[in-house]
């Protein structure tokens, strides 16, 4: 990553910036990060991407829950934009997989 590299997820209000900021996020979330059965690679604007998808419990289905967009600076990371649900279409993203 590079030193000033943000993660952000708009709508939220939610940004960091930084090194040591965005390791302190990563590691706050990493119980949910876990969750994570599979990604799906897409892109977005050029960049690298993917769909993350978790398991229903009952159902077993699995459930889009973000979009991640990468920013390269390089082949460093300087941006990381989590992306709601809702904008799984246009990325061609199925809300479940079987």
């Amino acid at each position: 990553m590079t030193d000033d590299a943000w993660v952000r997820m708009p709508p939220l209000p939610f940004e960091y910036r930084g090194t040591a900021a965005v390791h302190r996020f990563f590691t706050a979330t990493a119980v949910h990060r876990r969750q994570v059965a599979r990604l799906v690679p897409v892109r977005a604007n050029g960049q690298p991407a993917w769909g993350e998808y978790r398991r229903d419990p009952a159902s077993g289905a699995l459930h889009l829950s973000g979009i991640e967009v990468i920013a390269l600076a390089g082949d460093r990371i300087s941006e990381i934009t989590r992306f709601e649900t809702t904008l799984g279409p246009h990325f061609g993203l199925p809300r479940t997989l079987g």
